[in-house]
Protein backbone atom coordinates (compact mmCIF):
# COMPACT_ATOMS: atom_id res chain seq x y z
CA UNK A 1 0.00 0.00 0.00
CA UNK A 2 1.15 3.67 -0.74
CA UNK A 3 1.30 6.06 2.26
CA UNK A 4 0.56 9.12 0.20
CA UNK A 5 -1.03 9.85 -3.08
CA UNK A 6 -0.72 14.06 -4.34
CA UNK A 7 -3.12 15.34 -6.45
CA UNK A 8 -1.20 18.13 -8.30
CA UNK A 9 -0.61 20.46 -11.26
CA UNK A 10 2.78 20.22 -10.45
CA UNK A 11 4.20 18.25 -13.23
CA UNK A 12 7.54 19.68 -13.07
CA UNK A 13 8.91 16.83 -10.14
CA UNK A 14 9.52 14.68 -12.96
CA UNK A 15 12.60 16.63 -13.83
CA UNK A 16 15.77 16.36 -11.93
CA UNK A 17 16.51 19.95 -11.31
CA UNK A 18 13.06 21.75 -10.90
CA UNK A 19 11.86 23.10 -7.54
CA UNK A 20 9.05 20.79 -6.91
CA UNK A 21 11.69 18.00 -7.37
CA UNK A 22 13.67 19.61 -4.29
CA UNK A 23 10.37 19.66 -1.96
CA UNK A 24 9.73 15.81 -3.22
CA UNK A 25 13.30 14.81 -2.63
CA UNK A 26 13.17 15.80 1.11
CA UNK A 27 9.33 15.13 1.95
CA UNK A 28 9.40 11.47 0.11
CA UNK A 29 12.10 10.50 2.70
CA UNK A 30 8.82 10.22 5.71
CA UNK A 31 6.12 9.87 2.27
CA UNK A 32 7.72 6.88 0.30
CA UNK A 33 5.77 4.86 -1.22
CA UNK A 34 4.08 7.98 -2.47
CA UNK A 35 2.44 8.41 -6.31
CA UNK A 36 2.03 11.92 -7.68
CA UNK A 37 -0.84 12.41 -10.17
CA UNK A 38 -0.36 14.98 -12.56
CA UNK A 39 -1.23 15.91 -15.93
CA UNK A 40 3.07 15.98 -17.87
CA UNK A 41 3.05 17.44 -21.04
CA UNK A 42 4.48 14.87 -23.53
CA UNK A 43 4.37 12.03 -20.74
CA UNK A 44 1.29 9.15 -20.44
CA UNK A 45 1.19 6.53 -17.69
CA UNK A 46 3.73 5.68 -15.21
CA UNK A 47 7.47 7.51 -14.27
CA UNK A 48 9.77 6.46 -11.50
CA UNK A 49 11.80 9.37 -10.09
CA UNK A 50 13.61 7.35 -7.45
CA UNK A 51 13.29 4.45 -5.30
CA UNK A 52 9.96 4.70 -3.86
CA UNK A 53 8.59 7.62 -5.86
CA UNK A 54 6.77 7.43 -8.89
CA UNK A 55 4.73 9.99 -11.48
CA UNK A 56 1.36 8.74 -12.91
CA UNK A 57 0.96 10.98 -15.70
CA UNK A 58 -1.66 12.16 -17.80
CA UNK A 59 -1.76 13.30 -21.09
CA UNK A 60 -4.11 16.24 -20.70
CA UNK A 61 -6.55 17.27 -18.07
CA UNK A 62 -9.59 15.83 -19.53
CA UNK A 63 -7.75 12.08 -19.34
CA UNK A 64 -7.05 13.70 -15.47
CA UNK A 65 -10.73 13.79 -14.43
CA UNK A 66 -11.96 11.18 -16.44
CA UNK A 67 -9.74 8.76 -14.42
CA UNK A 68 -10.87 10.50 -10.79
CA UNK A 69 -14.59 9.54 -12.40
CA UNK A 70 -14.17 6.14 -12.94
CA UNK A 71 -13.58 6.19 -9.46
CA UNK A 72 -10.37 3.77 -9.60
CA UNK A 73 -9.38 3.37 -5.88
CA UNK A 74 -6.17 3.85 -5.00
CA UNK A 75 -4.66 1.86 -2.12
CA UNK A 76 -2.85 4.64 0.06
CA UNK A 77 -2.94 5.95 3.44
CA UNK A 78 -3.47 9.95 3.09
CA UNK A 79 -4.48 11.46 0.04
CA UNK A 80 -2.79 15.02 -0.66
CA UNK A 81 -5.17 17.65 -3.13
CA UNK A 82 -3.24 20.87 -3.92
CA UNK A 83 -6.35 23.25 -4.39
CA UNK A 84 -9.67 22.41 -3.20
CA UNK A 85 -11.60 22.86 -6.02
CA UNK A 86 -10.03 20.40 -9.11
CA UNK A 87 -7.92 18.22 -6.96
CA UNK A 88 -10.00 17.97 -3.95
CA UNK A 89 -13.15 16.44 -6.08
CA UNK A 90 -10.36 13.65 -6.96
CA UNK A 91 -8.94 12.95 -4.03
CA UNK A 92 -12.60 12.88 -2.38
CA UNK A 93 -13.33 10.69 -5.63
CA UNK A 94 -10.41 7.96 -4.71
CA UNK A 95 -10.84 8.52 -1.42
CA UNK A 96 -11.08 4.44 0.83
CA UNK A 97 -12.41 4.15 4.10
CA UNK A 98 -9.51 4.05 5.66
CA UNK A 99 -7.50 6.67 3.72
CA UNK A 100 -7.37 10.48 5.13
CA UNK A 101 -7.85 12.95 2.76
CA UNK A 102 -5.58 16.90 3.26
CA UNK A 103 -6.97 19.30 1.31
CA UNK A 104 -3.90 22.42 0.85
CA UNK A 105 -5.23 25.79 0.74
CA UNK A 106 -2.57 28.25 -1.29
CA UNK A 107 -4.43 31.32 -1.32
CA UNK A 108 -6.90 33.04 0.28
CA UNK A 109 -9.68 33.17 -2.31
CA UNK A 110 -12.12 31.12 -0.02
CA UNK A 111 -13.10 34.31 2.13
CA UNK A 112 -11.44 37.26 -0.25
CA UNK A 113 -14.67 39.60 -1.14
CA UNK A 114 -13.28 41.09 -3.66
CA UNK A 115 -11.84 38.51 -5.44
CA UNK A 116 -15.37 36.63 -5.17
CA UNK A 117 -16.57 39.31 -7.02
CA UNK A 118 -14.55 40.19 -9.74
CA UNK A 119 -15.65 36.65 -11.67
CA UNK A 120 -18.32 34.45 -11.69
CA UNK A 121 -16.19 30.92 -12.02
CA UNK A 122 -14.62 32.10 -8.39
CA UNK A 123 -17.96 32.21 -6.87
CA UNK A 124 -18.60 28.87 -8.13
CA UNK A 125 -14.85 28.11 -6.59
CA UNK A 126 -16.16 29.37 -3.33
CA UNK A 127 -19.13 27.42 -2.96
CA UNK A 128 -18.01 24.06 -4.14
CA UNK A 129 -14.41 24.63 -2.25
CA UNK A 130 -16.23 24.97 1.48
CA UNK A 131 -17.98 21.67 0.66
CA UNK A 132 -14.70 19.87 -0.28
CA UNK A 133 -13.18 21.61 2.66
CA UNK A 134 -15.98 20.48 5.21
CA UNK A 135 -15.67 16.88 3.76
CA UNK A 136 -11.73 17.10 4.15
CA UNK A 137 -9.96 15.35 7.04
CA UNK A 138 -7.57 17.86 7.43
CA UNK A 139 -7.45 21.20 5.65
CA UNK A 140 -2.90 22.42 4.85
CA UNK A 141 -3.20 26.72 5.59
CA UNK A 142 -0.09 28.36 4.37
CA UNK A 143 -1.13 31.54 5.65
CA UNK A 144 -2.68 31.89 8.74
CA UNK A 145 -6.51 33.37 8.61
CA UNK A 146 -8.61 33.85 11.28
CA UNK A 147 -11.49 33.15 9.81
CA UNK A 148 -10.84 29.59 8.27
CA UNK A 149 -9.26 28.64 11.54
CA UNK A 150 -12.44 30.00 13.51
CA UNK A 151 -14.67 28.11 10.55
CA UNK A 152 -12.90 24.66 10.42
CA UNK A 153 -11.29 24.51 13.98
CA UNK A 154 -8.97 21.12 14.58
CA UNK A 155 -8.63 20.31 10.70
CA UNK A 156 -6.57 23.24 10.02
CA UNK A 157 -2.82 22.48 10.03
CA UNK A 158 -0.81 25.57 10.37
CA UNK A 159 2.18 24.90 7.50
CA UNK A 160 3.65 27.28 5.48
CA UNK A 161 5.44 27.05 2.44
CA UNK A 162 7.77 30.50 2.38
CA UNK A 163 10.25 28.05 2.00
CA UNK A 164 13.54 29.33 0.09
CA UNK A 165 16.72 28.32 -1.56
CA UNK A 166 19.48 30.50 -0.16
CA UNK A 167 22.01 28.73 -2.21
CA UNK A 168 21.05 30.35 -5.12
CA UNK A 169 18.28 33.58 -3.38
CA UNK A 170 21.29 35.14 -1.28
CA UNK A 171 22.95 38.95 -1.35
CA UNK A 172 24.86 39.94 -3.85
CA UNK A 173 27.21 42.87 -4.60
CA UNK A 174 25.27 44.08 -7.65
CA UNK A 175 23.98 47.69 -8.48
CA UNK A 176 20.94 48.54 -8.28
CA UNK A 177 19.28 48.99 -11.47
CA UNK A 178 15.90 48.93 -10.90
CA UNK A 179 13.57 50.81 -7.91
CA UNK A 180 10.39 48.47 -8.14
CA UNK A 181 9.72 45.89 -9.75
CA UNK A 182 7.01 43.05 -10.24
CA UNK A 183 7.59 39.39 -10.94
CA UNK A 184 4.68 36.86 -11.21
CA UNK A 185 1.80 35.99 -13.67
CA UNK A 186 -0.29 38.39 -15.22
CA UNK A 187 -3.64 37.19 -14.12
CA UNK A 188 -6.72 39.22 -12.85
CA UNK A 189 -5.90 36.83 -9.01
CA UNK A 190 -2.67 39.63 -9.50
CA UNK A 191 -4.62 42.68 -9.42
CA UNK A 192 -2.76 44.12 -12.82
CA UNK A 193 -5.11 46.66 -13.57
CA UNK A 194 -4.04 48.38 -9.83
CA UNK A 195 -0.62 47.14 -10.63
CA UNK A 196 -0.27 49.06 -14.35
CA UNK A 197 -1.76 52.18 -12.72
CA UNK A 198 0.71 52.21 -9.94
CA UNK A 199 3.77 51.59 -12.40
CA UNK A 200 2.34 54.41 -14.53
CA UNK A 201 2.58 57.00 -11.37
CA UNK A 202 6.06 55.62 -10.46
CA UNK A 203 7.54 56.28 -14.36
CA UNK A 204 5.90 59.69 -13.94
CA UNK A 205 7.79 60.30 -10.85
CA UNK A 206 11.13 59.20 -12.73
CA UNK A 207 11.67 55.99 -10.80
CA UNK A 208 13.27 53.35 -12.62
CA UNK A 209 10.45 49.98 -13.19
CA UNK A 210 10.69 46.72 -14.55
CA UNK A 211 7.57 43.70 -14.65
CA UNK A 212 8.51 39.76 -15.44
CA UNK A 213 6.00 37.34 -16.14
CA UNK A 214 3.30 36.71 -18.53
CA UNK A 215 -0.16 36.39 -19.15
CA UNK A 216 -3.09 36.79 -21.87
CA UNK A 217 -2.47 39.52 -24.94
CA UNK A 218 -4.36 42.51 -22.94
CA UNK A 219 -1.83 42.30 -20.10
CA UNK A 220 0.79 41.81 -22.08
CA UNK A 221 -0.28 45.06 -23.90
CA UNK A 222 -1.24 47.23 -20.84
CA UNK A 223 2.48 46.46 -19.06
CA UNK A 224 4.49 47.44 -21.94
CA UNK A 225 2.21 51.01 -22.01
CA UNK A 226 3.72 51.60 -19.20
CA UNK A 227 6.71 52.31 -20.19
CA UNK A 228 8.46 49.85 -17.96
CA UNK A 229 11.32 46.98 -18.92
CA UNK A 230 8.72 44.07 -19.32
CA UNK A 231 10.62 40.68 -20.07
CA UNK A 232 8.22 37.64 -19.74
CA UNK A 233 11.66 35.59 -18.40
CA UNK A 234 14.56 35.69 -16.87
CA UNK A 235 17.41 33.10 -16.54
CA UNK A 236 18.76 34.44 -13.43
CA UNK A 237 16.02 35.83 -10.98
CA UNK A 238 17.97 36.35 -8.03
CA UNK A 239 20.75 38.52 -10.07
CA UNK A 240 17.51 40.47 -10.88
CA UNK A 241 16.36 40.80 -7.56
CA UNK A 242 19.77 42.19 -6.61
CA UNK A 243 19.80 43.93 -8.98
CA UNK A 244 16.39 45.87 -7.46
CA UNK A 245 15.59 48.03 -4.57
CA UNK A 246 11.50 46.65 -3.80
CA UNK A 247 9.17 44.22 -5.16
CA UNK A 248 6.12 45.15 -5.44
CA UNK A 249 2.49 42.95 -5.03
CA UNK A 250 -0.76 43.77 -5.50
CA UNK A 251 -2.44 40.75 -5.52
CA UNK A 252 -6.12 40.28 -4.74
CA UNK A 253 -5.24 36.99 -2.76
CA UNK A 254 -1.56 34.84 -1.87
CA UNK A 255 -0.61 32.28 0.02
CA UNK A 256 2.69 33.34 0.81
CA UNK A 257 3.99 34.48 -2.00
CA UNK A 258 7.23 32.61 -2.27
CA UNK A 259 8.31 35.47 -4.66
CA UNK A 260 8.38 38.02 -1.40
CA UNK A 261 10.74 35.40 0.61
CA UNK A 262 13.11 34.83 -2.49
CA UNK A 263 13.06 38.97 -2.87
CA UNK A 264 13.75 39.58 0.69
CA UNK A 265 16.65 37.10 0.68
CA UNK A 266 18.16 38.96 -2.66
CA UNK A 267 18.24 42.03 -1.15
CA UNK A 268 14.95 43.56 -1.79
CA UNK A 269 12.22 45.13 0.56
CA UNK A 270 8.91 44.15 -0.60
CA UNK A 271 5.51 46.12 0.07
CA UNK A 272 2.27 44.68 -0.54
CA UNK A 273 -1.66 44.21 -1.00
CA UNK A 274 -2.50 42.92 3.37
CA UNK A 275 -2.84 39.01 1.19
CA UNK A 276 -1.14 35.80 2.49
CA UNK A 277 1.86 34.78 4.86
CA UNK A 278 3.50 37.98 3.99
CA UNK A 279 1.41 40.37 5.25
CA UNK A 280 1.67 38.43 9.19
CA UNK A 281 5.78 38.62 8.35
CA UNK A 282 5.66 42.24 7.41
CA UNK A 283 4.34 42.96 10.99
CA UNK A 284 6.65 40.62 12.61
CA UNK A 285 9.50 42.38 10.84
CA UNK A 286 8.44 45.82 9.58
CA UNK A 287 12.05 46.42 8.21
CA UNK A 288 10.94 44.26 5.69
CA UNK A 289 8.99 46.69 3.88
CA UNK A 290 4.98 47.93 4.43
CA UNK A 291 1.45 47.42 3.48
CA UNK A 292 -0.55 49.10 0.76
CA UNK A 293 -4.04 49.78 0.35
CA UNK A 294 -4.47 48.37 -2.99
CA UNK A 295 -7.47 50.76 -3.47
CA UNK A 296 -5.67 54.51 -3.28
CA UNK A 297 -3.47 54.92 -5.24
CA UNK A 298 -2.15 58.16 -3.89
CA UNK A 299 -1.21 56.85 -0.65
CA UNK A 300 0.44 53.92 -1.91
CA UNK A 301 2.75 55.92 -4.20
CA UNK A 302 3.52 57.85 -0.98
CA UNK A 303 4.72 54.27 0.99
CA UNK A 304 6.12 53.39 -2.14
CA UNK A 305 8.64 56.47 -1.99
CA UNK A 306 9.26 55.99 1.70
CA UNK A 307 10.25 52.71 1.16
CA UNK A 308 12.23 53.18 -1.39
CA UNK A 309 13.84 56.22 0.52
CA UNK A 310 15.01 54.03 3.54
CA UNK A 311 16.18 50.96 1.52
CA UNK A 312 19.68 50.81 2.49
CA UNK A 313 19.51 51.20 6.21
CA UNK A 314 15.67 48.83 6.15
CA UNK A 315 17.21 45.63 4.06
CA UNK A 316 19.99 44.41 6.44
CA UNK A 317 17.59 44.53 9.34
CA UNK A 318 15.08 42.90 7.83
CA UNK A 319 17.21 40.28 6.75
CA UNK A 320 19.14 39.36 10.07
CA UNK A 321 15.57 39.19 11.48
CA UNK A 322 13.89 37.37 8.65
CA UNK A 323 16.59 34.86 7.65
CA UNK A 324 15.74 32.28 10.05
CA UNK A 325 12.00 32.09 8.40
CA UNK A 326 14.00 31.35 4.99
CA UNK A 327 15.41 27.85 5.74
CA UNK A 328 14.40 25.52 2.65
CA UNK A 329 15.32 22.05 4.55
CA UNK A 330 14.26 22.93 7.68
CA UNK A 331 11.29 24.22 6.55
CA UNK A 332 10.03 21.28 3.98
CA UNK A 333 11.47 18.88 6.72
CA UNK A 334 8.50 19.69 8.91
CA UNK A 335 6.02 19.75 6.05
CA UNK A 336 6.72 16.15 5.52
CA UNK A 337 7.03 15.14 9.13
CA UNK A 338 3.58 16.50 10.00
CA UNK A 339 1.94 14.47 7.14
CA UNK A 340 4.00 11.71 8.47
CA UNK A 341 2.85 12.06 12.24
CA UNK A 342 -0.34 11.93 10.50
CA UNK A 343 -0.36 8.32 8.83
CA UNK A 344 1.50 6.45 11.66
Amino acid sequence: MLKVVMISSEWRGIESQSYFRKVIDIVSKHWKPMLILAPCPGKKGLVKIKEGVWYYCFPSFRNYLLFALSRHKIKSKLLVAQDPFWYGVMALLLKHSYSKVIVELHSQYFFNKKWLKYRLRNMIYHMIGRKILQKADYIRAVYYDKKLFNKYKNKVLYVPSNYTDTHIFKPKSLNKEYDVIYVGRLHPQKNIEYLVNILKKLKERGYKCAVIGKGNQKYNIMIKKTGCKYLEYVKNLASFYNKSKLLIIVSHDEGGPRVAYEAIASGCLVVTTPTGKIKEDLKKYPECGELLTGEDILKDIIIISRVLQEHNKRWYECYKKIKKELNFDKQVRHYGKVYEDLID
